[in-house]
């Protein structure tokens, strides 16, 4: 009959004495399963719980430490030989995350942020009729990308998913970078990335819950006017900039490039009086009413003048632009839930988890002729947005077009 194994430092063992077998245990032993072996030799040598170790200790006291394993087998071993009754496996509750603490997703190495559930302050009076009225939603948590999806993020579903559309300015040197936000997609494209990601776009809610935190501050930083230090905008880089290159802009949470460098699609469809419908608190609001060829846009843009860059600032654009300044970042639910927006990308055929093009064409093929296009962000020609500026001047208030320059005249 084999002789069974002996953890390291007991190979010596001949006599059948358990006190080598204690001692090791005692000491330490780094293999769960030689851990195991050692019990189970202990348990065929006679009077090992009265053995007592030069330091005093005794065997069922050695033994009796082990009882919190982390090995299961060991832990059976323990309640075999202290005759304990099974243990019952208990469900361990984890601790809440604190606000703005980290964590990395495995797929596609997006860096979350976590948001906790809520009552926040949402909207503004003095932006556009859009951000009216000041108003209260109550959230749940959630974790939020501290980064918008970069180029190299982008690269990896790409080669998972080859048969999904390349962005428009792909091979752009101005916009194709590793660690630039990735822009030129659509709000479809951007779907299919969340959903291969196992992840979402945020609501226009949680967008703005995490730019402004919950003592409703008018910039992801605060209420300081926006500077050069604290985000890419009014076309003075020309394009936009790595992601996090402006960390004096960080949010509440340490969310960065919420204002500037490129607009973020939102999950919900387009309605300009969104806000004004939600008359009391409201949990975890999405707007599904309005024009559904027109989505939601947040933060501004790397060509976009300040005033844009206030958080609870509100835009939308067509779902199939594909601009050079539009990009996106992902939430990720605290608790599973259905993938928001998900259900509205396909309603028959195409297989969005391969990569499939087809959700895209369905887009452009669907809105047409009903107002959905590029221009709908702003006029290609003169980069002016409809939406007046609070203070009625126009033409000082240019938007971002869907021209890969982006606005060119910035109302000079």
């Amino acid at each position: 009959m084999p002789a069974r194994p002996v953890p390291a430092g007991t190979r010596d063992v001949a006599a059948p004495t358990a006190r080598p077998l204690l001692a090791a245990l005692a000491k330490g032993v780094e293999s769960a399963e030689e851990r195991y072996h050692a019990l189970r030799l202990l348990r065929d040598l006679p009077r090992w719980k009265s053995e007592v170790l030069p330091e005093g200790t005794s065997g069922g006291a050695v033994v009796s430490r082990l009882a919190g394993d982390g090995d299961r087998q060991v832990q059976k071993m323990v309640a075999e030989l202290l005759d304990l009754p099974p243990a019952v496996p208990r469900r361990v509750r984890r601790q809440k995350p604190i606000p703005g603490e980290e964590r990395r997703h495995e797929i596609d190495g997006t860096v979350l942020l976590s948001v906790p559930g809520g009552e926040y302050l949402l909207g503004a009076d003095d932006i556009t009729e859009a951000t009216k009225p000041v108003h209260r939603v109550v959230l749940s948590p959630f974790w939020i990308a501290k980064y918008p999806v970069t180029n190299e993020q982008y690269e990896r579903f790409l080669r998972a998913r080859p048969k999904a559309p390349r962005p428009q300015y792909w091979d752009d040197k101005q916009f194709n970078q590793p660690n630039q936000p990735v822009g030129g997609v659509s709000r479809a494209e951007a779907l299919v990335y969340c959903r291969w990601a196992g992840l979402t776009l945020p609501s226009e809610a949680q967008w703005e819950a995490a730019a402004r935190g919950t003592d409703g501050r008018r910039y992801p930083w605060g209420n300081d006017e926006p500077t050069a230090e604290h985000a890419n905008f009014g076309g003075r880089e020309g394009g936009p900039t790595p992601v996090g290159a402006f960390p004096r802009g960080a949010g509440p949470f340490g969310t960065l490039d919420q204002a500037g460098n490129v607009w973020e699609w939102c999950v919900d469809v387009w309605d300009e009086k969104a806000y004004q419908r939600r008359e009391r608190a409201k949990k975890n609001p999405v707007g599904t009413q309005g024009g559904s060829a027109l989505r939601c846009l947040r933060g501004g843009s790397w060509s976009s003048v300040a005033w844009i860059l206030a958080a609870a600032c509100r835009h939308r654009g067509g779902a199939s632009l594909r601009g050079g300044f539009v990009g996106f970042r992902c939430v990720l639910p605290s608790r599973a839930e259905p993938c928001l927006g998900c259900l509205d990308l396909v309603d028959s055929g195409g297989d969005t988890t391969a990569g499939d093009p087809g959700p895209r064409e369905r887009f452009l093929d669907a809105t047409k002729g009903r107002g959905d296009t590029e221009t709908e962000l702003g006029d290609t020609r003169t980069g002016r947005w409809d939406t007046k500026h609070p203070a009625g001047d126009t033409t000082a208030s240019p938007v971002d077009t869907s021209a890969p320059r982006g606005d060119t005249t910035r109302g000079r």
